[in-house]
């Protein structure tokens, strides 16, 4: 059916409800806005393609048949479900409802449920997704529109993507209780170029060993990492257990004594751990309100800090 044909349809059902409860043409052209002759002429059409005679026209009154008084309750309807999907429509533009569809990032429990508790208070019509990106890497699904937006530990430049910074925090560096920097005042980090740097096996692994690499090299050494570790568990026991070490964002350092393990200060100025937002740069509205909310969240210190394991960035 062709548009055009569609629009008038709607004209001529809107005109014969009109005149179906004002009882008049007149009166339902002015209800309508409308000149009278639109009106008999939509609602003359509309009975030639329905082949059916919907009212009884006399020079006094305006009466329904028992054809269109069987109609009408169908016409409202259509009319109503149209009016609702316009109503949808604006809210969507609007960025008040639909769905927003967020890859998550390992170790970042409580800043996603801190945002979605916010989100929800602010946006109840939007429905948020958590979902794992079936690609990789992560950044592709969210340029192929397979995700909206994702948590990254990372920025890099990449045309048709912009980066929202929502999680800024120190690192901390954490040995075994036994180590022979343990207890120390403040050290520099270069002083455990000689130990191996711990990570954890998982989505990112690679880019982190970058970023951490990026920071060692910052201190004035390149890092010697140990053999990747499956697990955060597996990793401390092993830290625990050996001169390794890793870094952690400085809210989520384990519980270092019942661990065997002992948290250095350090006194370089590392660049903070920082999480990000990825999302398209002309995302869909509901996807934009939940970016302008992490901000606003993030400046105004309202998002909880991310728990990582270690050397997971």
């Amino acid at each position: 059916m062709l548009l055009s044909h569609l629009v008038m349809e709607v004209r001529q059902l809107s005109a014969f409800v009109a005149v179906a409860e004002q009882g008049a043409f007149t009166r339902a052209a002015e209800r309508l806005g409308v000149v009278q002759p639109a009106v008999s002429q939509a609602v003359r059409r509309l009975e030639d393609e329905l082949g059916i005679a919907l009212f009884e026209r006399s020079s006094r009154r305006v009466t329904l048949t028992g054809a269109g008084e069987a109609f009408l309750p169908h016409a409202r309807a259509v009319l109503a479900r149209l009016d609702d999907a316009a109503r949808i429509a604006a809210e969507l533009a609007a960025g008040r409802a639909g769905i927003v569809r967020l890859a998550t990032a390992p170790g970042a429990p409580e800043l996603v449920h801190a945002l979605l508790a916010e989100h929800r208070a602010a946006h109840p019509g939007v429905r948020v997704e958590l979902r794992r990106s079936r690609r990789s890497p992560k950044l592709q699904a969210v340029l192929d529109g397979e995700t909206d937006v994702a948590l990254v530990h990372s920025a890099p430049r990449t045309p048709g993507l912009a980066f929202t910074e929502v999680s800024s925090e120190p690192w901390r560096a954490v040995v075994a209780a036994e180590h022979a920097l343990a207890g120390r005042g403040p050290i520099a980090l270069r002083a455990l170029a000689g130990d191996p740097l711990v990570l954890v096996d998982g989505e990112g692994t690679g880019r982190l060993r970058e970023q951490l690499s990026a920071l060692c090299r910052g201190a004035g050494f390149e890092p010697l990492f140990g053999p990747t570790q499956p697990s955060r568990d597996d990793a401390l026991v092993e830290i625990a257990r050996s001169r390794a070490w890793t870094l952690f964002r400085a809210a989520n350092v384990p519980e270092t004594g019942r661990l065997g393990l002992a948290e250095l200060v350090l006194e370089d100025e590392l660049p903070p751990a920082r999480l990000w937002l990825a999302h398209r740069t002309d995302p869909a509205p509901a996807t934009r309100s939940l970016i302008a909310l992490a901000r606003r969240l993030h400046r105004g210190g309202r998002l909880g800090a991310p728990w990582a394991a270690p050397g997971a960035g």
